[in-house]
């Protein structure tokens, strides 16, 4: 099974954003893997997330959590506590990918101009995140091809 993470931000905006990612990617991973994947979409609140170590419980085990803009916006430690919170939720040998923004070129005109503050960190401050987590994890860091979203991923033993 597939976990999927995002931001919360607007109701409303959060319903047609999980409607949308559900849509698209539920048709393409029917299409490629007839039956062998099981996606999970959970509209559940930022508060609870973070509170509730068990809130996937329900839904088993998962191969694959993934998070991507969602961190950007977590204290140090939060992070390390909701990494560690997913991480219960992946099988053995499962893989959670966790990304957050580094400092990038056009960082000014986000913050100036759209008035959208992050939590900005380096690549080492992620990797760390992910080793005070899991401490016994094989870590590494993967680049996406803007180099300004680097995710680690961790293997959880």
């Amino acid at each position: 099974g597939l976990l999927v993470l995002g931001p919360t931000n607007y109701e409303e905006q959060d319903k047609n954003a999980l409607t949308h990612s559900w849509r698209r990617l539920k048709s393409v991973v029917d299409a490629r893997f007839p039956q062998q994947v099981r996606l999970t979409f959970l509209h559940d609140s930022i508060k609870r997330l973070l509170r509730d170590a068990n809130l996937f419980h329900e839904f088993g085990k998962f191969d694959l959590i993934y998070s991507c803009g969602l961190f950007d916006y977590l204290a140090e430690r939060t992070a390390v506590v909701l990494t560690r919170n997913l991480a219960r939720s992946a099988l053995s040998g499962g893989q959670i990918l966790i990304a957050n923004m580094v400092d990038h070129p056009t960082r000014w005109f986000q913050e100036h101009h759209l008035d959208w503050h992050l939590i900005y960190r380096t690549r080492d401050e992620l990797l760390d995140i992910g080793r005070r987590a899991l401490p016994d994890a094989p870590i590494r860091l993967l680049e996406e091809e803007t180099g300004a979203n680097p995710f680690f991923e961790l293997v959880r033993p």
